[in-house]
């Protein structure tokens, strides 16, 4: 096998990740929704033993009021102290019940949204809409279909991140550098160099923006790089003389 790119390594990472991802999200909504029905299946379950309950011990309290001694007072007294524990058991199961639901329902509406809606950049993921991206740009890296160019390279060069992939809080994998040629049509085309690819650019012989075209040929350093057509993460970058 020869030696793999390091754009491919870098795009499988983030698809490695962007899965792992929902992977996550995914066993989280079937635990939320597993544990919504079992305590709803619970709560009804359980609701005619305790509804039987608490009628009988009202039926008993009812009946000791016309009851007067030691033994129907004491006995009177328990029965109202179990009625007090039947009651707020049973309120803070009803109480719980409504308040747990809108919490599983917000914890999975926020699931939804990390999954499946296409966030703002500033917002850290959003898988289902990048990973078909993801997977398009790894199919041209592995087909070798890529866009090729004769180009100057920026002297300026930032960190970069690939678009759409992760936000900006997520540590930076590539370089963000400007190029420009003959072959781009003498527009400024913006690329990203995946870190591990050890680039770095000759200042001996950098682009000079405020010079002719024909001073930066005779002068500039050119480099020759093949990059994809949509994120153009370069793939190769060479240099022509």
């Amino acid at each position: 096998m020869g030696n793999v790119s390091p754009a491919h390594d870098l795009l499988t990472g983030y698809l490695r990740s962007y899965w792992g991802v929902v992977l996550v999200c995914g066993v989280g909504a079937v635990l939320q929704v597993r544990l919504i029905v079992r305590t709803v299946v619970r709560f009804f379950r359980n609701r005619p033993k305790e509804k039987q309950l608490g009628e009988r011990l009202e039926d008993e309290f009812i009946s000791l009021t016309y009851l007067s001694g030691p033994g129907p007072d004491r006995r009177r007294q328990e029965v109202k102290k179990q009625l007090d524990q039947y009651s707020a058991v049973a309120t803070g199961r009803f109480m719980g019940l409504f308040i747990l639901i809108p919490l599983a329902v917000m914890v999975l509406a926020w699931y939804g949204t990390v999954l499946f809606v296409d966030t703002p950049s500033s917002a850290p993921i959003a898988p289902q809409a990048h990973i078909p991206e993801l997977l398009a740009e790894l199919e041209q890296v592995e087909g070798g279909q890529l866009e090729t160019a004769e180009v100057w390279v920026h002297p300026r060069v930032d960190a970069g991140r690939l678009p759409g992939a992760w936000g900006s809080s997520y540590r930076s994998l590539v370089r963000n550098y400007h190029v420009v040629g003959f072959d781009t049509g003498g527009q400024w085309v913006e690329v990203f160099v995946p870190d591990t690819m050890g680039f770095s650019l000759d200042m001996e012989r950098p682009y000079r923006e405020s010079q002719s075209i024909l001073w930066n040929l005779g002068h500039a350093r050119r480099y020759h790089i093949s990059y994809t057509t949509n994120f153009h993460l370069v793939t190769e970058i060479t240099p022509v003389d």
